[in-house]
Parts: C-alpha cells; sequence; structure tokens
C-alpha cells in the first residue's frame, strides 16, 4: 500500500520482512494453535508465516494490498509474486486484496485471523480504523485475532531522526519514505477495545508484544 502523507509518498510495502527475518515466538505461538477451518493473514507482507499459518488451518486467505499481492519480488527465496507463489505452492489458500476487502466486505467466516507488524506500518487514521473493522467483520463470533508488533527494534534510533506521525515516526530510507509507529500494547488495546473485541490475553516476549482478542457471540434476545 502506499500513502500520500504531507506532500510525501509512504511505502508500507518496504517495511514487509521475508520469511528468514521471522520472529521465533510469532513462530511457536502459530504452530501451537489447535486447527482451525478458515484463517485469515492480515497484512500477509512476503507470506514471512505462512507455513505456520497454512499448518492450523483448512483453508487460508493471504490479505495485503493489491500492489503487494501482484507485484513481482523475492517471496521466500523465488522471485514471483504473492498471488503466483500461493497459487502455485498453498493448494487450500487464496489470496484478497485490501482494496477488494474495502469495496466487497467480508462477513463473519474466520476462525482466527493473523496480524503481525501490520499496524505499525499503517501512517494513515482512516486505514488504520478499516483495516480493524475488516478484521472484525471477518471473524466469526467466537473466532480470534491475534496482533503482534514490535515495541523496540536495534533500528529506533534512526526511525527517531525522522518526523513524528501519529503512533512513531516517518523518516527517509534507502527506498524512500517509511513511517514505523510504535504500537505498544496498551496502544493496540486501546484501539480494539471501542470497536467491539473483547480481550483474551496480553503479553510481551522481549520487544514483541502480544495481544489476543475475539469477537464476541451475538447474543439473539
Amino acid at each position: 500500500m502506499r500513502y500520500l502523507i504531507e506532500g510525501e509518498i509512504i511505502r508500507s510495502e518496504n517495511a514487509a520482512k521475508s520469511y528468514k527475518q521471522k520472529s521465533k515466538f510469532v513462530s511457536n505461538y502459530l504452530r501451537a494453535r489447535p486447527s482451525s477451518n478458515r484463517v485469515m493473514d492480515f497484512g500477509c507482507g512476503k507470506l514471512r508465516y505462512s507455513d505456520e499459518i497454512v499448518s492450523i488451518s483448512k483453508q487460508v486467505v493471504f490479505l495485503d494490498s493489491d500492489l503487494q499481492l501482484s507485484r513481482s519480488q523475492m517471496v521466500r527465496g523465488i522471485s514471483t509474486s504473492v498471488a503466483e507463489y500461493v497459487s502455485t505452492h498453498y493448494a487450500h489458500a487464496q489470496i484478497l486484496s485490501f482494496e477488494s476487502a474495502v469495496a466487497q466486505g467480508v462477513h463473519s467466516c474466520f476462525d482466527f485471523i493473523n496480524c503481525s507488524n501490520v499496524l505499525s506500518a499503517i501512517p494513515c487514521v482512516d486505514y488504520l480504523r478499516s483495516a480493524l473493522c475488516i478484521i472484525y467483520s471477518a471473524l466469526q463470533g467466537g473466532g480470534e485475532a491475534l496482533f503482534v508488533n514490535q515495541f523496540r527494534c536495534s533500528s529506533f534510533s534512526k526511525f527517531e531522526s525522522g518526523r513524528r506521525h501519529m503512533y512513531g515516526y516517518i523518516y527517509k530510507a534507502r527506498l524512500g519514505y517509511t513511517y514505523y509507529g510504535v504500537m505498544t500494547n496498551d496502544v493496540v488495546v486501546d484501539l480494539l477495545v471501542p470497536l467491539g473485541f473483547e480481550v483474551v490475553n496480553v503479553w510481551s516476549e522481549e520487544d514483541v508484544g502480544f495481544v489476543l482478542v475475539r469477537r464476541p457471540h451475538t447474543v439473539i434476545a
């Protein structure tokens, strides 16, 4: 996704990390989850956790911007696109663009949604809210969503050299302007609860924050 913020183009696709840069804490958590019928990887990037996601679900949807899904890049060691890689390697998976999800909606069909290192890359309040609303809408009653964010890193001084914006900084990187939001667990919880999510658990592993929430079951009077 690309955003025009105060005259500068923010290329959030540059924040996507490869499968060789996965967090062991996220990987271990995903592999330990019970199997689900339908799972979404929201903001799948370069399929950083795709093997873990596929291993715990009968059906998987990988969601990202149309640009991120369709552009040619290195995906899990192969020069291809995310869409082509998913089509070739994961028989029970499909892709969905963020733009299509906004336009058409995604309604109450997922047991679990993984959203790892996504919120910190969204430099626009409206898009951030849209992303969270899509996740809420996509979960079935009782379905869970995991939000993972790295709130400290060795490059933090580099980010601070940029200018303040929303929850973090916009800074000039080698490939253009990038936004990095400092999404602590408290910040994430404060974003989620007003939208109707119920908090299941909150914890940290070193510099990685985890917030597990669920969509409440609908109560019929």
